[in-house]
């Protein structure tokens, strides 16, 4: 699959996830992951789901060996409407058909094994929790990996991490059982949680596009994993150059999501000046009108006016000024003219 038709493919993927979010809001996944010794584990239930609001998704090897026992295995399930659970299926099936035979994009290190699962929504699955255990900056998807005591009632799971847990352990004890031993080695099962596996899912094409766009970009394009303030920049320039003609075409212009590019334009001025202009000329609203709009909303929002979005905010009101006045004189020449 060509990097084109692969970025056509996860846009489109992303939208569906995105109206999936909208009808069914917070379906969660628990993955469990139990190494050679703990197959027991697949068993437990680490977060407790609601009475009819409880779906098994199944198991799967994650490292093969001679024997089942020898296995490292993880299962999943979910917590939320049955209805909603199915539907993502449908569109993770896609999404991690779409991986197969396709190299990660820049930036983009995932397990062999989570690349080489036979099942195509476990494979879109596991991408979606090794991409939040990275806890990317800017990304909102990230989780966590826990360890949970089935000995223990109430909140029953703790940080797979061996600071905290030390830490834990003095709390408790030094002696305390079974801290102290996590401390000491962390045991080979945890389990981990996505609060909404659409969302996640959402927020996981928009690492794989932006890693996507930082792979075609040529010389002093910039790095991989575009910043939010980076995208700014690159999208004033692209208006200043060519004009605003719509969200989509910018984001076409720039290689990224049109919620990447929604997000810049609420961090710019001049932007959202642009955009405002482009919605006036489209519905025949004074442009004055819709620049000043911009204007208030923007200043409104500041509590404390840093000095550079000020710099910014004065050149625009400047050249809202000088394109009113220009308007009322060739008002006033047509009406002479007549």
């Amino acid at each position: 699959m060509s990097n084109e038709l692969w970025r056509t493919t996860l846009s489109t993927l992303r939208s569906r996830f995105e109206s999936g979010a909208q009808q069914y809001t917070g379906v969660r996944c628990v993955l469990i992951h139990a190494g050679p010794g703990q197959r027991d584990r697949l068993a437990e239930t680490p977060r407790e789901a609601p009475e009819g609001r409880f779906v098994n998704g199944g198991f799967a090897a994650y490292e093969q060996a001679d024997t089942p026992e020898r296995c490292t295995w993880r299962r999943e399930y979910y917590i939320g409407e049955p209805a909603g659970v199915y539907l993502f299926w449908r569109s993770a099936n896609d999404a991690g058909r779409a991986l197969l035979g396709q190299s990660p994009p820049a930036g983009q290190r995932f397990p062999r094994e989570t690349l080489s699962v036979r099942t195509d929504r476990t494979r879109w699955l596991w991408t979606l929790f090794e991409l939040g255990w990275q806890r990317r900056p800017g990304s909102p998807l990230k989780t966590t990996k826990l360890i949970w005591d089935r000995k223990r009632t109430g909140c029953t799971t703790f940080p797979y991490d061996t600071a905290q847990l030390r830490a834990i352990s003095e709390m408790f004890g030094h002696s305390h059982e079974p801290f102290h031993k996590w401390a000491q080695e962390l045991p080979d099962y945890f389990c981990s949680e996505l609060s909404d596996v659409f969302m996640a899912s959402v927020y996981g094409i928009d690492i794989l596009l932006c890693g996507l766009n930082g792979r075609r970009r040529g010389k002093g394009a910039g790095k991989p994993g575009t910043t939010r303030e980076e995208l700014r920049k690159r999208a004033e320039q692209v208006v200043r150059r060519h004009g605003y003609h719509g969200l989509r075409p910018l984001a076409r212009s720039l290689k990224c999501s049109p919620s990447s590019v929604s997000n810049a334009i609420k961090d710019s001025t001049f932007l959202k000046a642009r955009k405002a202009e482009h919605e006036a000329e489209r519905t025949g609203k004074p442009r004055e009108t819709a620049l000043t709009g911009v204007t208030v909303d923007d200043t409104a929002q500041q509590t404390e006016v840093d000095p550079q979005r000020q710099a910014v905010l004065n050149e625009l009101i400047a050249e809202q000024e000088s394109d009113v006045r220009a308007d009322q004189r060739r008002a006033c020449q047509r009406a002479r003219s007549r």
